[in-house]
């Protein structure tokens, strides 16, 4: 049977230190389209949900009507896109520890496929993945983004769909490092394996999930081995 293996991106694979551009370039386009002042930091509790949905529940806050909201949503994401591409050449971002030799090693095993699914959108995901050389490991047709759907769990449910095109029988696991990201594992009917590189650090969050591994971060590879071999 086919494997297939989903990664979450930020704080999961990938690290932006130094500030956050993601969340200056919310900011930056709420402040462009909707004349709003934000503090997406301070306002709302941004972990694990899509941009889409974070976009939504800004607007809402501010009581932004939400024929306004639809009229808008395109071009805020292109000037957001924009402000985080125009700016990433200026900011320091890496992988998280262990997440290259990780995906260098499933990356070389026959039977399993690399596939995204983040709440990113797709233009700032890929524009992090292209700047770490990160790209080559995935299949760009399992790439899932969150510029499309609002809920985690369509992101989740979209890719699987697509990756059933390649293997009727597919045994999926996400990798994540927040409760959003295992719920949405979950509830699509996926396993999933907690890396607690983000700011959720206690097992018994994660739990819940009846996740396969829990893992301090990507370097302990040797569990993961037993998974996929």
């Amino acid at each position: 049977m086919k494997k297939l293996a989903l990664f979450d991106l930020d704080l999961t694979l990938i690290n932006e230190s130094g500030g956050n551009l993601h969340l200056d370039s919310f900011d930056y386009a709420f402040k462009k389209v909707f004349n709003l002042d934000t503090d997406i930091r301070n306002e709302i509790d941004y972990s694990g949900k899509t941009d889409l949905g974070l976009i939504i529940e800004m607007c809402n806050k501010h009581e932004v009507a939400k024929e306004t909201i639809q009229d808008n949503i395109s071009e805020f994401i292109n000037v957001m896109s924009s402000h985080f591409e125009k700016n990433i050449c200026n900011i320091s971002i890496a992988p998280m520890p262990g997440s290259i030799n990780l995906l260098k090693y499933l990356s070389s095993l026959a039977d399993t496929m690399l596939g995204i699914v983040t709440g990113n959108c797709s233009s700032i995901a890929n524009a992090k993945l292209k700047k770490l050389n990160m790209d080559e490991y995935f299949d760009n047709n399992l790439k899932g983004f969150g510029d499309i759907f609002e809920r985690r769990i369509d992101i989740v449910k979209n890719v699987m769909l697509k990756a059933t095109k390649y293997e009727n029988k597919i045994a999926a696991f996400v990798f994540d490092d927040t409760p959003r990201g295992m719920e949405a594992a979950v509830g699509a009917g996926i396993k999933c394996i907690a890396v607690m590189t983000g700011k959720y650090k206690d097992k018994s969050i994660f739990s819940k999930y009846k996740p396969v591994l829990i893992l301090n971060n990507l370097e302990e590879i040797e569990k993961i081995k037993n998974i996929f071999t």
